[in-house]
């Protein structure tokens, strides 16, 4: 197998006069070398030395032969009679007559001392070693492997002059880049990142150990049980350990080790002060020095390899194990050191002792956002104990509340607040109270957290205590105000800084202050990094929150991004209810973007209610019923939304959650205004909008006022039509609530030209508003007379599509072919005006003119009937032109052309510096491209320029994109969108540029050739030709390196 770093540090120290090769046994020391030197045809002569060549005789004989085995006239005199160490031999004379006897060698050759760990202490030996590498003749280079460390002052001037080469275990480990390319080429094994993780996890990188496991793996034939394969490996592996680095130990280091190994990692203050070792710090070095597979980890930090430990902690006596441990614990727990404490007591197996700490630090560890390092502690106790350490039940509660195990949670909380009542302990029971609480605020059931916050609050008024518990519960009630829809009551919480950012937001967002609640989540997600460990909050997530905004105000990207976010994050963080939240906000997201089948947003929201489900949260299913109510209300499928409106109201009406109810019933309103019910939908949007009034939610009264002035304008009551219009913009013009008319809004009309049509109709019926001028010349309609109410959207890569805002244009409503071809040619020709002989030109060719020019009036009024169904007859036609003998299709319609977008995209992606903005716009624009433009027209001429420079297009973004991503070391990705370059144009040469390069950089040499030889090939057979110049210096790089 290839290893192309490895590659270059041996290659680098051939070529000097001393190569040091250090690491510990089964690292591939002697195998690698081996393996470079036939590689690359250099001459060697190899020495493999034993334990028992230390004697200086054996050792210089043995040394001899192996240079004669190449040169059997090496030392016939000089050499052969006398070996140092024998009397009256002068060792520098010996030195000078090797010197000279190595110059008359005829060809450059490498010499390698293979294992020299076993002489290194031989005085003899080490000195003739220290006089011949200053005065190495300049054909000799020397090589020596050795499993210890050659600490020696000669090395470093040597290195200094550039004179030495050192290659560590590090270097001889294998990475998880290198293991996969093992597994997958070499042993044809068809592996997921997870089992090279677990692999690597396992052995560190460790040669045999990789291969071991992998011989496993070819004869049981099977991944799926890869942890039981490594357990079987690891007795083997174990046994290889004992007899090859463990045996041969003196005892008193095999009674360190036993010591050492009952941690993973040590520094030498630890080892000083838990071991009482002197000498700590050169104990450690000495040991790392000697791979006794226990290497540096740090400044002043040394670890083991996890299979040496666990050979070792075979060893132990359980007695001396624990008592080790209990003077850890106790250790780490005086610096403070929790984690390091926790991990000893639990080892130790001291209930009690466990016990007592997780009752005086568990809330402490917890409330810093340390949740793991509890995991698996309070099931080490016995409910015995647990009732004896009762405070211990709260901390279970915790643990079990922040993964969504909330009917374990409540159990333990209840049986901490029984407990701490009996023993007389306030602040125990005050704390068990706030937990159970905190269960009903993270499910969203504010009439029962009511009953346990006040509860909790009694008991510490009871006390006169006014500590941060205090503080903390009446945080907590202001929250559950909100949740209650007591908005007045929590203004003053605010104004005395006792709200978290989070509350404070969704303070906002349930009384319509959506930009405001905006600014504060953008403001903490920007303070948030990756590294904080903080713990799951529910559905007052940043990203969850942040999402559900977006999605309201119109900014759906934005949505789908922060969603994604929420559901990595519930996933990584192992928190369920955080995860759910995450669908079904990606759901809302997903049903905004018109790109998305309705299909995607339904499975987000019935994967949201699979996983409330298994949580056993009812009340967790109200949002993501809500959201497929929407979703099917806006198809027009009535009676199926409705049917999830009220399974939802069954879940908000039982907490008493009003403000999400009336956004279920608007969501089952606007199902009856899509189904054309609008006399019910009206009294719908009536009932909400007195609601949302009373709630103070000034967002709800604007959406609810919005749908009012649509079902009017539908059912032809102009009064109550201008009238709700009238205040509709008076509230537009001085609140926040704008973009309701100017984004597709998560509860505003899926359509905006919907909007467009209100406003033609206001001006029409003598709402003289400046502001109605000023919002119709924004969408580019100040001198328009009518509108179809809807947006064309229409898709043209891949496959041919219309729709008329939500309804896909069926072929029968073409009525004939020829009108959606005359379509297709006027959105080609979009950028002019055609003549009516032009258009019969292109579509009836060499027809007869007159049946030609009555074909055309035919197709060109099946065309407007298709686009415009409801036009009457006398109204001029909206997207198709007509300007006296010229047509045209209307580019100021406000249509949707997935062309257009691509080529924004793309051109964006392409002019971008900045790499990351650049691979975004890119990926977006690559991703509306879902085949070649019309397919069904790739035989007519009129389309056949705009189809070839869309897909140059296509092509050089996709290039671009793979080149960023190669740069990035995306290798797969970049692979993936190169292979799709050459399905598009096999002749695309920089494709096979960049999957050479990519396969080469993934250590899989023979792919990078296979490709080359594939572009040869295509270029040849195609274009007659042979591959460009870089291309080919590409490849003898690559081969050169591999030779």
């Amino acid at each position: 197998m290839r290893r192309p770093s490895l590659s270059r540090l041996l290659r680098t120290g051939i070529r000097r006069p001393l190569l040091l090769v250090y690491g510990g046994t089964g690292y591939g020391k002697s195998a690698e070398i081996s393996a470079f030197l036939h590689t690359h045809h250099i001459s060697f002569c190899w020495l493999r030395i034993e334990e028992s060549d230390s004697e200086p005789r054996r050792f210089f004989s043995y040394l001899i032969e192996s240079l004669r085995t190449r040169y059997p006239s090496f030392a016939q005199e000089g050499l052969s009679d006398k070996k140092l160490g024998e009397s009256g031999v002068d060792p520098e004379q010996y030195v000078a007559a090797w010197i000279k006897e190595l110059s008359q060698l005829p060809e450059k050759v490498v010499l390698v001392l293979d294992d020299f760990h076993h002489v290194e202490q031989v005085k003899e030996i080490r000195e003739w070693l220290w006089g011949i590498l200053p005065h190495l003749p300049e054909q000799i280079h020397l090589v020596i492997t050795s499993q210890r460390v050659l600490d020696w002052d000669l090395f470093a001037s040597m290195r200094v002059k550039g004179e030495l080469q050192q290659v560590s275990q590090e270097d001889l480990a294998w990475s998880k880049e290198e293991i996969e390319v093992y597994l997958v080429d070499v042993c044809r094994l068809a592996v997921q990142e997870e089992h090279v993780q677990l692999i690597y996890q396992e052995t560190k990188g460790w040669a045999v150990a990789v291969q071991a496991l992998a011989e496993e793996i070819l004869l049981k034939k099977d991944l799926t049980a890869l942890s039981n394969v490594i357990a079987e490996v690891k007795e083997d592996l174990f046994r290889y350990l004992e007899i090859s680095v463990w045996n041969p130990l003196p005892q008193e280091l095999k009674e360190l080790l036993e010591r050492l190994a009952i941690r993973q990692e040590w520094t030498s203050t630890w080892c000083s002060q838990i071991l009482d070792l002197s000498g700590a710090e050169k104990v450690l070095k000495n040991l790392a020095h000697h791979h006794l597979f226990f290497w540096p980890s740090g400044s002043d930090t040394y670890c083991f390899h996890p299979l040496f430990r666990s050979l070792i902690q075979k060893k132990c006596k359980v007695e001396e194990k624990t008592l080790l441990h209990k003077q850890a614990a106790r250790y780490f727990e005086e610096k403070g050191h929790k984690e390091e404490a926790l991990y000893h007591l639990k080892e130790a197996g001291e209930e009690e002792a466990l016990a007592q700490f997780l009752a005086q630090y568990g809330l402490q560890i917890i409330r810093q956002g340390e949740l793991a390092l509890l995991e698996g502690s309070c099931q080490l106790l016995s409910v015995s104990i647990k009732d004896q350490y009762y405070r211990v039940w709260t901390v279970e509660g915790e643990m079990n509340r922040y993964r969504s195990l909330y009917s374990q949670a409540l159990d333990c909380y209840e049986r901490g607040a029984q407990l701490a009542r009996e023993a007389e302990d306030p602040l125990a029971e005050s704390a068990a109270l706030e937990g159970q609480a905190c269960v009903y605020l993270d499910t969203i059931q504010p009439r029962e957290a009511e009953k346990f916050l006040n509860r909790a609050l009694k008991i510490l008024d009871h006390i006169g205590h006014q500590g941060v518990e205090r503080e903390r519960i009446e945080r907590l009630i202001a929250e559950n105000m909100i949740n209650l829809g007591q908005v007045e009551d929590v203004t003053s919480w605010i104004e005395s800084s006792l709200m978290e950012e989070e509350i404070e937001a969704r303070l906002h967002l349930r009384t319509g202050r959506l930009n405001r609640a905006k600014q504060i989540l953008e403001r903490k997600r920007r303070g948030e990094t990756q590294e904080m460990n903080t713990l799951p909050r529910s559905h007052r997530e940043t990203s969850v929150l942040l999402s559900l905004i977006y999605s309201m105000m119109g900014e759906p990207e934005k949505a789908k991004t922060l969603a994604q976010a929420g559901i990595v994050h519930g996933v990584e963080i192992e928190a369920p209810f955080v995860e759910a939240c995450g669908w079904m906000r990606m759901g809302h997201a997903v049903q905004l973007l018109s790109k998305y089948e309705l299909q995607l947003a339904a499975d987000c929201y019935h994967t949201a209610l699979e996983i409330m489900d298994q949580l056993q949260v009812p009340r967790g299913k109200a949002e993501p019923l809500m959201g497929l109510a929407l979703l099917y209300g806006r198809d027009g499928a009535v009676d199926l939304a409705f049917s999830y409106g009220e399974q939802a109201l069954v879940e908000t009406e039982k907490v008493k959650d009003r403000w999400l109810s009336t956004l279920i019933r608007l969501s089952m309103g606007i199902a009856l205004a899509k189904g054309g019910r609008w006399e019910e939908a009206g009294q719908q949007f009536r009932e909400c909008h007195h609601a949302f009034l009373r709630y103070g939610d000034s967002y709800g009264a604007a959406v609810t006022l919005l749908w009012e002035a649509i079902v009017a304008y539908e059912i032809g009551d102009d009064k109550l039509f201008l009238s709700r219009m009238e205040t509709l913009l008076q509230r537009f013009q001085t609140g926040s609530h704008s973009f309701l008319l100017q984004k597709k809004t998560l509860f505003g009309p899926s359509d905006l030209p919907q909007i467009a049509k209100l406003l033609i109709e206001a001006q029409k019926k003598g709402l003289d508003s400046q502001y109605v001028s000023v919002l119709l010349a924004g969408m580019g309609l100040d001198k328009a007379t009518s509108h179809p109410g809807y947006t064309l959207r229409i898709q043209t890569l891949g496959d041919f599509r219309v729709w008329l805002g939500e309804v896909e244009v069926k072929a029968t409503d073409w009525q004939r072919e020829k009108a959606k071809e005359l379509f297709q040619l006027l959105l080609t020709k979009r950028n002019q005006l055609l003549t009516r002989e032009e258009i019969i030109t292109f579509l009836w060719g060499d027809a007869d003119p007159k049946a030609a020019a009555r074909d055309f009036k035919v197709a060109l009024n099946a065309l407007n009937k298709a686009l415009e169904p409801e036009r009457s007859a006398r109204e001029t036609p909206f997207f198709i032109q007509r300007h006296g003998s010229l047509y045209g299709f209307n580019l100021a319609s406000g249509f949707e052309l997935d062309v257009v977008e691509f080529e924004r995209l793309m051109q964006s992606g392409l002019d971008k510096e900045d790499p990351s903005e650049a691979r975004d716009q890119l990926m977006k624009g690559l991703e509306l491209y879902k085949g070649s433009y019309l397919p069904e027209r790739r035989y007519e001429d009129w389309c056949l320029e705009e189809r070839e420079r869309l897909q140059v297009l296509f092509l050089r973004g996709a290039e671009r994109l793979a080149n960023l991503l190669v740069e990035e070391g995306s290798y797969d990705a970049a692979i993936a969108w190169c292979e799709r370059i050459i399905a598009e144009d096999p002749c695309w040469e920089e494709a096979y540029r960049l999957l050479m390069l990519s396969f080469y950089h993934k250590n899989n040499r023979p792919q990078a050739i296979k490709w080359y030889r594939r572009c040869c090939a295509t270029l040849e057979r195609e274009l007659g030709i042979g591959p460009m110049q870089k291309t080919v210096e590409l490849y003898q790089q690559m081969m050169g390196e591999g030779a």
